[in-house]
């Protein structure tokens, strides 16, 4: 497989997507960023869409493992497609919708790509289930769900960031160069504060979420 040395993301012409839409590779880049993923991580993917963030995600965590849920059985076909080609043998894939159908595990990251809804019961899994030093990436197209993290998080021991990644790409319209925006996506990042003394964390210790 020839990967892009610059990023080190995979090609868009290489990923199986289908009609169903995917994460674009700036917005990938990004999220990646944000999740600071370890090769030992075990990771968590709610909403795995065509599977290009979880063809990264698996890439990154040779050691670990990658559990991804997606409620669309078109996308689930994509996802295991990828799966297939990418040779993705630390990654497991369950349709269905999270939290419900979720196993209750421990994990290092957990990235949510789509709620179906069930964002609120998404984080109450995820505060559940995240090791003491873990990582929650969400990424967004609208406000509505930039609102709701923050509502739902305003009051508990976490440190947010939010930031806005909106891409635009030059395509050839007759003589003229002209620039073509992609929606808007945002990224947002939400780490525990000190909601875990440091000797409590000493104790549960960083597990990777294993």
């Amino acid at each position: 497989m020839v990967m892009n040395l610059r990023t080190g993301l995979v090609p868009e012409d290489e990923l199986i997507t289908g009609s169903i839409p995917w994460t674009k590779e700036e917005v990938r880049a990004v999220t990646l960023a944000r999740l600071d993923l370890r090769p030992e991580d075990k990771v968590l993917e709610i909403g795995g869409g065509t599977g290009a963030m979880t063809v990264e995600i698996a890439h990154r965590v040779p050691r670990g493992s990658l559990c991804t849920i997606e409620k669309n059985k078109e996308a689930v076909k994509l996802i295991k497609s990828n799966q297939e080609k990418f040779n993705l043998t630390n990654l497991k894939v369950i349709t269905g919708v999270g939290p419900g159908d979720l196993p209750s595990e421990q994990y290092a990251r957990i990235f949510i790509g789509g709620s179906a809804g069930h964002l609120e019961e998404i984080f109450h899994y995820a505060e559940q289930h995240l090791s003491p030093q873990g990582i929650i990436v969400c990424n967004s197209v609208t406000l509505n769900t930039v609102n709701e993290v923050y509502t739902y998080f305003k009051t508990k021991d976490y440190q947010l960031k939010t930031s806005l990644v909106q891409v635009s790409k030059i395509v050839e319209r007759g003589d003229y160069l002209m620039y073509q925006g992609q929606n808007p996506i945002h990224v947002i990042t939400i780490k525990p504060g000190s909601r875990l003394s440091g000797s409590e964390r000493s104790e549960r210790g960083d597990t990777h979420g294993r």
